[in-house]
């Protein structure tokens, strides 16, 4: 598997929240659980392949917050162990409402991972 090495821009962190990939021609949204985030795209794990280089909304999701709507691209999709995929996607540009909200997401799970640590 790949770890992008020093291409990343951005540190992650860890994640364990649900979320929904509306790829188009899918006939139903995808469900996938994000395994790790950051400023720049995220990672989840999904039980159905997501063609590279294709963009669509995702939809995140946590217990105590309203979902957050992000547009993506696939940056890679790899098969794993176990049937599962591994989809990377980075977070195209939108309004500066939908950052905000990635960046109070993010803080939220950095802040999260950092408790339990404690």
């Amino acid at each position: 598997m790949s770890t992008h090495g020093d291409r990343r821009q951005h540190g992650r962190v860890n994640a364990r929240d649900y979320a929904l990939m509306f790829v188009p021609d899918y006939p139903d949204p995808v469900s996938a659980v994000v395994t790790d985030m950051s400023l720049g795209g995220l990672r989840a794990k999904t039980k159905v392949p997501v063609p590279e280089g294709i963009r669509f909304l995702m939809h995140l999701f946590r217990e105590d917050h309203v979902p957050i709507v992000a547009a993506v691209e696939v940056k890679h999709c790899i098969l794993v162990q176990g049937g599962s995929f591994l989809v990377g996607v980075r977070f195209l540009p939108g309004t500066s409402e939908q950052r905000m909200a990635l960046v109070e997401f993010l803080q939220d799970t950095y802040e999260e991972c950092h408790l339990k640590v404690a």
